[in-house]
């Protein structure tokens, strides 16, 4: 048989002074603890939430930068390959078939 014991000497061991916000004198212990235990867990859950849209905001972040980085990069790579066509052009040393040059002289002239 359950003895049921009045709310005022279930809760009278708990100070006013130290008892938390959400405290309510009219339940039981076990009631208010349970109380206490979701609000925390619904905190928790919420700077949980806070602390993914935080990493996904910087995540997005640094892939914009990422991607003006090796776009950047791609840019200054396909300039320098232009650059090099054009020294090659410029610069290009052709070479000489000499026995085109000297093929009509005669062999005690070379």
């Amino acid at each position: 048989m359950h003895v049921q014991m009045p709310h005022e000497n279930d809760t009278e061991d708990i100070s006013d002074a130290v008892t938390p916000d959400n405290y309510d004198h009219r339940h039981s212990k076990e009631w208010n603890k349970l109380v206490e235990k979701k609000a925390q867990e619904m905190e928790d859950e919420e700077k949980i939430q806070i602390n993914m849209k935080k990493k996904a905001k910087q995540a997005k972040e640094e892939a914009a930068a990422k991607a003006a980085r090796d776009k950047a990069r791609e840019h200054q790579n396909r300039l320098m390959q232009l650059e090099r066509k054009e020294h090659n052009k410029r610069f290009k040393n052709p070479s000489v078939d000499f026995s085109e040059l000297y093929g009509s002289m005669a062999p005690d002239l070379v």
